[in-house]
């Protein structure tokens, strides 16, 4: 009996041991969590992005010559009235002798730029007998001003968004709700083909614009139920950031690039939809570079309506949607994407018809690349003739 008293005595102590161990560990990440929190309460994203070190992005030799002599803008801006009466902007690049026969695309630019960006991208369709359209998504560039006149000038329009977690047309880096931008690139589309009737209608996204192509081909679906197809006659993505949890995301690059606020993202998630939650960090190592890439028009932060917007409502399952013939474009220095799953990913797509890997290309420089426009502009003329790679 001894014997047994001893046991049962040393059994409740190891059980007492346990739970001791057991709440220690508990009450330190209960702390952790709550300091965590804290500090990120207590920073602000203008501070994440001032203290967060250079990204591993590295531009090619062509890429840092034309960055560094200098991007054209392109043609003037012009402007179309959008919901809420927000002029949106766009810059269009017409091909010589345009009679409105043949191929119109509209281009959404990446997650902080403009169509200022891709004037290079625009010149190279144009040239190819393709009209392109490149729109500044509503809360970027030059889609933030209230009226015309405010956008003469980008000093007019203000580039240092106050975070009151309040929505009005035109802040910079939101928009009202998830679809919002989905309905303005509709108004887009109807807007041009009232103009050009004969026409074929594509659209091409790059980076985060790519997921803001694939949002709209489910709006198209889900909200319009529309077959897409009615809608458009193809669909290119180049180097599309399609969802932020997809599976082909190089985790370590993208999370150096998107600096997530958890405390905003907390807010967000409890209905303060309209606070900063995500920021941008675009510092390089050369500091030549950082000069240069320095742009008065950019954005630096995101709302969590932003956020959804421009990204497909699932990480995997919107490739179903794509039932019209599609192309998608990547260079073979992208930091942030694997190369092997992106090509898996994108043969879900019912009309997947190539996977281009351009040589000596990282994700920035699509912006800038007349290689991507001459493959593009095969595309659109005949989808059938560009070959995956």
């Amino acid at each position: 009996m001894n014997n047994i008293s001893s046991i049962k005595s040393i059994i409740r102590k190891k059980k007492m041991t346990f739970i001791i161990i057991c709440t220690i560990i508990y009450m330190i990440a209960v702390v952790t969590f709550a300091m965590t929190l804290f500090n990120q309460r207590s920073r602000t994203l203008e501070e994440m992005i001032e203290q967060a070190p250079p990204t591993p992005y590295t531009l090619t030799d062509w890429e840092t010559e034309i960055i560094l002599s200098g991007t054209p803008s392109g043609p003037e801006p012009k402007f179309m009235k959008g919901e809420e009466g927000l002029n949106l902007a766009y810059r269009e690049f017409v091909p010589e002798g345009w009679n409105g026969n043949g191929p119109i695309v509209i281009y959404v630019p990446g997650s902080t730029s403009h169509s200022g960006r891709y004037a290079l991208v625009g010149y190279g369709l144009a040239k190819r007998g393709v009209f392109a359209r490149i729109i500044d998504t509503r809360g970027h560039g030059l889609s933030v001003c209230k009226s015309a006149t405010d956008c003469s000038d980008p000093a007019f329009t203000p580039r240092t968004p106050v975070d009151d977690s309040n929505y009005y047309p035109g802040r910079i880096g939101d928009c009202l709700d998830a679809d919002q931008i989905s309905r303005d690139l509709n108004t887009h589309l109807e807007d041009l083909k009232k103009k050009w009737p004969k026409a074929t209608f594509h659209l091409a996204g790059h980076s985060s614009g790519g997921g803001c192509i694939s949002r709209f081909v489910e709006y198209v679906n889900k909200t319009l139920e529309k077959d897409l197809a009615e809608v458009v006659d193809s669909i290119a993505l180049v180097a599309p950031y399609n969802h932020y949890q997809a599976p082909n995301h190089i985790r370590e690059t993208n999370d150096n690039y998107a600096l997530v606020h958890d405390y905003a993202i907390q807010k967000a998630i409890s209905g303060d939809t309209h606070v900063y939650c995500v920021g941008f960090n675009h510092k390089f190592a050369n500091e030549t570079i950082n000069a240069a890439m320095q742009d008065p028009l950019r954005v630096n932060q995101w709302t969590w309506t932003m956020v959804n917007g421009m990204a497909a409502t699932s990480a995997t399952m919107f490739w179903m949607y794509y039932n019209v013939p599609v192309m998608l474009i990547i260079g073979d220095k992208d930091a942030l994407f694997d190369i092997d799953e992106t090509r898996n990913q994108f043969e879900q797509a019912p009309e997947a018809r190539a996977f281009v890997v351009l040589e000596n290309h990282s994700h920035i420089g699509m912006a800038w690349s007349d290689e991507s426009a001459a493959v593009l502009a095969q595309f659109f003329e005949n989808p059938n003739s560009v070959q995956s790679t």
